[in-house]
């Protein structure tokens, strides 16, 4: 049986390009009892861009494993302006897990500037402290038709709250970046309403 859970969450991510380009990624989630969910990002659409994102997440747990899915809708302000309507998704089956997030992003400015984007990874966690697996980002500039892949893989590490995941991206080749996360999340039962 699922129990509802009020749950923060506050994510930061560094990503490196090469020795000289390095940008900060802050992401702030928030969901209440009742299952709505609200989400604050930076410089994830684009660089020097704000976004926020409000939907409900839909939960389902067994004996077997869990999944979730939360859809959402949002707007985007700074470098990049606009609305995204977007598509989250987990999913539990004993030491494995999956999970994604799907966006349509529209641009207000240009057309140009309009994509869609899904990050998926799956993953094995061996041991309560220690994860890995494969992820995939697939971006679809929705003007010009052309569809950017970067594969990679991640590595990840678990205490109490905490959780310290690394990702590395094409990394067979010149275009290879890395996403290194510090996140901390809180979750507690409810029993009224947030």
């Amino acid at each position: 049986m699922i129990h509802s859970f009020a749950q923060t969450g506050l994510e930061q991510y560094y990503y490196w390009k090469d020795k000289n380009t390095t940008t900060f990624m802050p992401v702030i989630h928030f969901q209440n009892a009742k299952n709505w969910y609200a989400e604050a990002r930076f410089n994830y659409e684009e660089i020097n861009t704000y976004s926020l994102n409000v939907g409900r997440t839909f939960e389902r747990e067994n004996k077997l494993g869990s999944y979730t899915l939360t859809p959402i809708v949002g707007v985007v302000s700074g470098e990049l302006k606009g609305g995204t309507l977007g598509f989250l998704t987990t999913g539990e089956f004993r030491e494995w897990f999956f999970s994604s997030q799907s966006q349509c992003t529209l641009s207000s400015q240009t057309r140009d500037a309009s994509f869609l984007f899904c990050w998926a990874e799956l993953g094995y966690m061996p041991v309560r402290w220690f994860y890995f697996g494969s992820s995939l980002q697939l971006t679809r500039f929705t003007h010009h038709g052309d569809t950017v892949a970067d594969p990679g893989a991640f590595i990840g590490f678990e205490s109490g709250n905490w959780t310290f995941p690394i990702y590395g991206f094409n990394l067979q080749n010149a275009g290879r970046y890395f996403l290194v996360g510090v996140n901390f999340t809180i979750e507690r039962k409810k029993t009224g309403d947030l």
